[in-house]
């Protein structure tokens, strides 16, 4: 230190050493940057596949769901029909076949 004389030699020093740093460094840098580059966009692409695959199961169990309460729907509907002799349409009653 005691060839430094003052903050302006000691500055211009370290801004040259920082730059031979920084040539020193670009190679592995590179190397670091296309191999993250390279993972990355396999990761996003993982990401978009699971989600479009896990949007695709929750549809056909909805379908699934949806097809079970309709005909769920549809026996109870034909239950009270059979047991109240009326004819059910839309959830109100349209026709009665009692005997009176």
């Amino acid at each position: 230190m005691s060839n430094i004389k003052s903050f302006a030699e000691r500055s211009r020093d370290f801004e040259e050493a920082h730059h031979s740093c920084r040539e020193l460094m670009a190679a592995p840098l590179n190397k670091i940057e296309n191999y993250v580059t390279k993972w990355l966009i396999a990761a996003i692409g993982a990401v978009i596949l699971i989600q479009a695959v896990g949007f695709t199961y929750l549809y056909y169990e909805l379908m699934h769901l949806r097809k079970k309460v309709d005909h769920r729907y549809f026996l109870i509907e034909e239950s009270l029909e059979d047991i109240h002799h009326v004819k059910i349409e839309n959830g109100k009653v349209v026709r009665n076949y009692t005997k009176e």
